[in-house]
This record gives C-alpha cells, structure tokens and sequence, in this order.
C-alpha cells in the first residue's frame, strides 16, 4: 500500500486518535483507590476499555506498517504494548497510567507521520 490515498492515511491517523481515546479512558476507569462495588465494576469496565483500545492501536500499527512507514507503526504499537503489559502485570499500580505520557506522545507523532505521509 506505498503510495497510499490520502483518505486512507488520514483515516488511519483518525483511528490512532479514537484507539488511544479508548485506552486513555480505560486507564482512568481502571484508578481507584478503594475496592467499592462501584469500583469494581468501573474496573472491569476499564479493562475491557483498555483492551479494545490496544486492539484498535495494533491494527492502526500494521496498517501505518502496510502504507510504508514502519517506524510510523512501531510508534503507534507503543502504547498498546507498553501500557497492555503493564495492565496485565500490574494492574494495581500506577505504572499503566504513567507509562501512557510518553507512548501517547509516541503514538502521535505516528499518527502524523502517517496522515502527512513522511515514512
């Protein structure tokens, strides 16, 4: 896909922006402070968040990856790996939430490297 439409590319970056609206509203579901029911329950829901976002995330990277600018989609995957391990090893730190500052910064920069189509 070298060479891409535009329409593709700035679909693509619209998707980075959505993807890591998601996980960041799941990052901030999934802080809590006490195990309430109420909190528990806006956990689950910030995982789920949280999963949907790094799925949406690995797909914008392997299509930024297929337009032909690889490091564009290295830098998109970041949050989705970086912050889904983390959510996954420890969930019950803050370290997801602290990790996402620079992996969404990474990631769009990506996002416009991908919608200006520099790769």
């Amino acid at each position: 896909m070298t060479g891409s439409h535009p329409v593709v590319r700035l679909l693509v970056a619209l998707a980075v922006l959505v993807g890591l609206g998601i996980l960041g509203a799941g990052l901030v579901k999934n802080f809590q402070f006490e195990r309430t029911p109420d909190a528990v329950a806006a956990i689950r829901t910030g995982g789920y968040l949280v999963l949907l976002g790094c799925v949406l995330l690995t797909a914008c990277a392997v299509a930024a990856a297929m337009i032909g600018s690889w490091w564009a989609g290295a830098a998109i995957a970041a949050p989705a790996l970086v912050c889904g391990a983390l959510m996954a090893a420890a969930a019950d730190t803050l370290l997801p939430q602290l990790a996402a500052l620079p992996t969404f910064a990474l990631a769009l920069v990506g996002a416009a490297a991908v919608a200006l189509h520099h790769g």
